[in-house]
């Protein structure tokens, strides 16, 4: 299993953080929010994270306030989020590569 930086293409627009065994399942998992035809992507070195730097309320599996409504903090946990240094290379300094070209 690998982890992806996934971006637009013409744009560069995030479209998130992936990890997939194969292009084409991370062609899958990043089909379920934009077309990942018009998409590029960069690997991640494989020792890297996401962290939240302060203290949060947030809970994971987030909790409901009601039957269909999660609580702000839990729905908004990885507002404010960095990247580890490594990652951030890798999206900074990484080739760059269509998501729609054979693997």
């Amino acid at each position: 299993m690998s982890s992806f930086a996934v971006r637009h293409a013409e744009t560069q627009e995030v479209v998130g953080i992936f990890a997939a065994s194969s292009l084409e399942g991370l062609r899958n998992v990043v089909d379920e929010c934009t077309d990942p035809w018009i998409c590029e992507y960069v690997r991640l070195s494989t020792n890297g994270g996401i962290f939240v730097p302060d203290r949060t309320e947030a809970q994971w599996p987030a909790r409901f306030k009601n039957e269909d409504e999660l609580f702000d903090e839990d729905e908004n946990a990885l507002n404010e989020s960095v990247l580890s240094e490594s990652w951030l290379d890798n999206i900074m300094f990484g080739r760059w590569k269509p998501l729609g070209a054979k693997e």
